[in-house]
């Protein structure tokens, strides 16, 4: 029994430390931004950044459903405005150079924005 209890335990203990380590990542963000959506490519400007947002991208539809991969449903190539959308980033390094990098995309109703 105690073998099983100490397990559990140590079990329980990696995951504290995993949602806090989650928790002080600070390379992650989020916001919410209207995007210019054209055939080519898809834009967002959010609290002074602008990104470039993947045309392959895991991304939330209004109904709350999870994509893996894809254009989202709510950013057809129109060459306008769509959204509005909540965009998580986060940080990468390539060749010696830092960016942020758009890695969700989250479809909003205009009553979520």
């Amino acid at each position: 029994m105690k073998p099983v209890l100490h397990g559990l335990l140590g079990a329980g203990l990696a995951l504290s430390v995993a949602a806090a380590v989650d928790a002080a990542v600070t390379d992650r963000w989020t916001g919410t931004g209207m995007a210019l959506s054209a055939e080519g490519a898809i834009g967002v400007e959010v609290d002074g950044h602008d990104y470039a947002v993947p045309q392959d991208v895991a991304w939330t539809d209004l109904q709350g459903g999870y994509h893996e991969g894809g254009r989202p449903d709510c950013l057809p190539p129109s060459g306008k405005l769509e959204g509005p959308i909540r965009i998580t980033a986060q940080s990468v390094e390539a060749a010696g150079y830092e960016r942020r990098q758009v890695v969700h995309v989250e479809c909003l109703g205009a009553t979520q924005r």
